[in-house]
């Protein structure tokens, strides 16, 4: 995992990203509570499929359980610069994500956590996803679809403890059949080692 960053670090993530959060429509209705979440792009080689990666957290209504969520989102470029309509992709997978828990409330990132759980396709330990819900049908990958989110394996709450996600690795094959496979997110360049994208901490 690539969490050895500081918090001034973490700090000028959000604000690069601040500015660049991509608004996905709400998947099927469920219980329990979605936390805000942070997004990033991931562009074709040829510029003209575009891949929207989102992570946050899902707390239940009583709050004694929460997950890691992944989201994401096709889109193809019809002729404009911003001309982007969806697309439906013959296949969105989630190859790894983590959910992590802080050592100390108030005191996360930078390598701040006491435990963890990886999800996806291909973590060490592969599986763990639900599909546009807690109650979803289970896989990690999903054929034929727009957009679809990923939660993670259900995590005991029974004490306030703050959480985040990190989503590692994905993987989509477009609508023309070009796959696009293991896709490393790092959304920014600059930082030594590649910056995953991680969402904001919530409470659980």
């Amino acid at each position: 995992m690539r969490l050895g960053r500081t918090m001034l670090a973490r700090v000028a993530v959000v604000a690069l990203l601040a500015g660049s959060l991509v608004a996905l429509s709400p998947g099927p209705a469920h219980a329990g509570v979605l936390t805000p979440r942070l997004c990033t792009q991931i562009l074709s080689g040829d510029r003209v499929r575009r891949l929207d990666v989102c992570a946050r957290g899902w707390v239940d209504d009583g709050r004694t359980v929460t997950r890691g969520v992944v989201e994401m989102h096709t889109y193809k470029l019809l002729g404009g610069i911003n001309d982007w309509v969806d697309s439906t992709s013959q296949s969105i997978t989630l190859e790894r994500a983590t959910v992590h828990r802080c050592i100390q409330n108030g005191q996360c990132y930078g390598g701040n956590h006491d435990w963890w759980q990886d999800w996806g396709q291909s973590p060490p330990t592969p599986g763990g996803c639900r599909v546009n819900g807690p109650g979803g049908s289970v896989g990690c990958s999903v054929p034929n679809t727009i957009r679809v989110a990923f939660y993670g394996p259900q995590i005991a709450a029974p004490g306030w403890r703050e959480w985040w996600t990190e989503a590692m690795t994905v993987s989509w094959r477009d609508d023309r059949g070009v796959a696009h496979p293991q896709h490393l997110i790092d959304i920014d360049p600059d930082i030594e080692g590649g910056q995953s994208l991680v969402s904001y901490v919530w409470g659980a």
